[in-house]
């Protein structure tokens, strides 16, 4: 299949699936299960993460997103997308986005991650994409952050979020922002609390992107910042991007990589694109699962952390993607 084929392809798939959620507005009582922890009493954190959700003028693209935040609202103490989250940065984007926000997550905390479709336009009177990004999560959260990339912290749990600094599909991450993310992640070591760390471009090479396509890795200061990473313990890197679907064993074992994977002590969890058919995977020959509407939720205790894969469009887990990550002391 032609590039151009499978571009086509993927558009169309998604465009039909979008429009079942559109339409129908309801999940099948067959496949629905309530997000509902592994262990609730022994559960210290939750949150679910995604990416990927290029929201543009579609209603159909919105009423999908939509319905993912309602399957997670208040099951979760956080819901954090992981970049892309426009199609390509403008403002009435970034306006539809913040409306499905607005009227779904009602009291889960909500963090958001530029990606590169948030920091480029077609749009040529905008001339600084990423200062809509600001500007929207500003007037959304009544926080008034003036850089891309920030800290929260939930539940006690750190969470850090950092960006590119450029307009532009290739990430750039300037040596002040290394610099501030060193300091953060040793301030945040000092609880010896895991931390989680979220990029939407992946380190270079992690989770077979090198495989998946080349053209996709953050860039330049991929290495420095991997090397501050290792420096500490527990680190969970989130990042999307590649648009390669849910992978696990049968992948691993077939091609050589997969959704989630450790290296040098840091874990990294590549996640599957949202709003899109993950038809890269074939093309690729990364993977197998096409599926769409999907993310990992993850659930924190005390000596461990638990990744499960959901479809949140259609309400219901992946145990075959499920991964649980021992915490070292």
């Amino acid at each position: 299949m032609s590039s151009a084929a499978t571009a086509i392809f993927s558009k169309v798939l998604s465009f039909l699936v979008s429009i079942i959620f559109a339409v129908s507005g309801v999940v099948s009582p067959v496949l629905s299960q309530q997000v509902k922890p592994k262990d609730e009493k022994s559960l210290q954190l939750s949150f679910a993460t995604l990416s990927d959700t290029h929201i543009n003028e579609s209603a159909a693209r919105a009423a999908m997103l939509s319905q993912g935040f309602r399957d997670l609202d208040g099951n979760v103490d956080a819901i954090v997308a992981v970049g892309d989250m426009t199609d390509h940065g403008e403002r009435e984007q970034f306006q539809s986005f913040y409306s499905c926000v607005k009227k779904e997550i009602k009291s889960s905390t909500f963090i958001p991650v530029v990606g590169n479709h948030d920091t480029w336009t077609e749009e040529t009177k905008v001339k600084k994409p990423t200062s809509e990004f600001i500007r929207a999560y500003n007037s959304y959260s009544k926080k008034d952050i003036e850089k891309p990339y920030y800290t929260r912290k939930i539940n006690g749990y750190t969470f850090i979020t950092i960006s590119s600094e450029k307009d532009d599909v290739k990430a750039y991450i300037s040596k002040t922002q290394i610099s501030w993310l060193d300091k953060e992640l040793k301030t945040a070591s000092k609880s010896k609390k895991p931390i989680f760390v979220f990029c939407h471009w992946p380190i270079n090479g992690v989770c077979g992107q090198m495989k998946i396509d080349p053209d996709m890795a953050m860039g330049k200061q991929s290495s420095q910042i991997k090397k501050i990473l290792e420096k500490y313990k527990n680190i969970f890197y989130f990042c999307g991007h590649v648009h390669a679907g849910l992978r696990g064993e049968i992948s691993e074992k077939l091609f050589g990589n997969k959704s989630i994977e450790t290296i040098n002590g840091v874990h990294y969890i590549n996640l599957p694109s949202y709003m899109f058919f993950n038809i890269d995977t074939w093309k690729a020959k990364s993977g197998i699962d096409i599926i769409s509407g999907c993310g990992y939720i993850a659930e924190v205790y005390k000596n461990e952390v638990v990744l499960r894969a959901r479809n949140y469009a259609l309400g219901y887990y992946i145990p075959v993607y499920e991964t649980t990550i021992k915490l070292v002391k």
